[in-house]
């Protein structure tokens, strides 16, 4: 597998003095996903905003399939936004248009695509997300959760070859968050996912970055920490409920 990206020693300081990121340093290879979590506060959606050059380091470095992402190479940063697609928290950041169709149209169209192009992605998109029903509506009248699937859709439009989402699963009913756990893995990308829901990390699988004060408290395998209670207690985290309920159970009948 090649390496999209790496990280190395990376670090970011706010304006204000506040250090958010120290000493970051991992590789995203592909087709891997990775999940990052931690308490809230602890530099989730600052690491997220790195990978489409939102935000730059302050200290150290981080390379797109090994250059480096600098302020003054523009055409770079242009191709990297291309080629990773952020699916906002809050996905008003998004949709804008007066249609969810023309929201999902909007990125393929402004890269040149041919109307005949453009169309087969933004039907190929809402498909993959189960929203064909949704086409033709304003955003404005979504629900939180068609909102969510409908800001994936435009990012999905591209064919994004790294996939970078912040909470996906926050505020989507039980049966969206299925379908979305069943989606993400059927993606051909690599993905960085950042969320509080480790029930889903469990369900999906790959690799955990634990973070902590703006710090790499564990980067290993799923599983692995994410059945260690005393370490998730250490670091503002709790079980997965899933796990939850086994630990119960063993207690129980123990």
């Amino acid at each position: 597998m090649s390496v999209i990206f790496e990280a190395i020693n990376l670090g970011h300081t706010y304006p204000d003095g506040n250090k958010a990121l120290s000493e970051i340093s991992f590789t995203l290879e592909d087709g891997e996903k990775i999940f990052v979590v931690g308490a809230n506060g602890s530099g989730k959606s600052t690491m997220l905003f790195h990978f489409v050059a939102t935000l730059l380091p302050t200290e150290g470095e981080l390379l797109f399939h090994g250059k480096k992402i600098v302020p003054g190479d523009k055409s770079f940063i242009v191709d990297l936004r291309r080629r990773v697609g952020l699916v906002f928290q809050n996905p008003d950041n998004q949709l804008f248009t007066e249609s969810v169709y023309d929201d999902i149209a909007f990125a393929p169209r402004n890269a040149g695509l041919s109307q005949n192009e453009v169309e087969i992605r933004v039907n190929e998109a809402m498909k993959k997300v189960k929203i064909e029903y949704l086409a033709n509506r304003s955003p404005w009248r979504l629900s939180v959760g068609e909102k969510r699937l409908a800001a994936l859709a435009c990012v999905l439009s591209m064919e994004p070859e790294v996939l970078v989402l912040d909470e996906p699963s926050a505020f989507l009913d039980p049966c969206a968050r299925r379908e979305l756990i069943e989606l993400l893995p059927t993606l051909d990308c690599a993905q960085i996912i950042a969320t509080h829901d480790l029930d889903m990390a469990l369900d999906i699988g790959g690799r955990v970055i634990v973070l902590d004060k703006g710090r790499i408290a564990a980067d290993n395998r799923i599983p692995g920490i994410l059945v260690d209670e005393r370490f998730l207690k250490i670091h503002r985290l709790e079980l997965p409920l899933s796990m939850k309920r086994m630990v119960s159970y063993n207690r129980n009948i123990g």
